[in-house]
């Protein structure tokens, strides 16, 4: 998809969810009531709620979503407080639900759609938060990561060649 196509805002906003997500999410805050998984081990909640696993990563990343293992990657020496861990899941999650419920082309090769992929992954892991962590506190920043010129960078550089980067002239001109 061309970037032109894309409706892009300048922070988190539901225009990111598209009513196959919205659905989604609904029937995740259905199952946590239902299986009563509130304040339960995060590992057995995402177990339960999505049949994936969790386990450590090492990567120079907050985490990662492997749609094919079902798993999610988590970087806990970069997450060393538990509300830190619980922000990168909920953005994992984000991606979890992407897969899940939209055209996800994880072989995606222009700049501009991997981050769309990310700031829709942050909307919706801001949103998921207050339903896996309803006792917790959110740090509203934390998802706001992406919206930033180093976010995009980071991207440009962790994908380095195996992208285009047609953001480049976006970049620039960032202030």
């Amino acid at each position: 998809m061309d970037k032109s196509q894309l409706k892009w805002y300048p922070s988190r906003n539901v225009g990111y969810i598209t009513p196959k997500i919205w659905k989604y999410i609904y029937d995740i805050q259905h199952k946590m009531m239902k299986y009563n998984l509130v304040d339960t081990d995060i590992s057995y909640m995402l177990n339960k709620l999505f049949n994936y696993k969790v386990i450590n990563t090492n990567m120079n990343c907050g985490g990662y979503c492997d749609y094919s293992n079902q798993i999610i990657a988590i970087n806990k020496s970069n997450n060393k407080k538990l509300l830190n861990l619980k922000h990168v899941i909920a953005h994992e999650v984000g991606h979890l639900i992407q897969a899940e419920v939209e055209y996800f082309e994880k072989e995606e090769l222009l700049l501009s759609n991997r981050y769309y992929i990310e700031l829709q992954a942050e909307t919706i892991g801001s949103i998921i938060f207050d339903i896996l962590f309803p006792n917790d506190e959110k740090d509203e920043k934390k998802f706001d990561g992406y919206f930033k010129k180093k976010s995009l960078i980071f991207l440009r550089d962790w994908y380095g060649d195996f992208v285009q980067n047609d953001l480049e002239q976006e970049i620039k001109n960032w202030k």
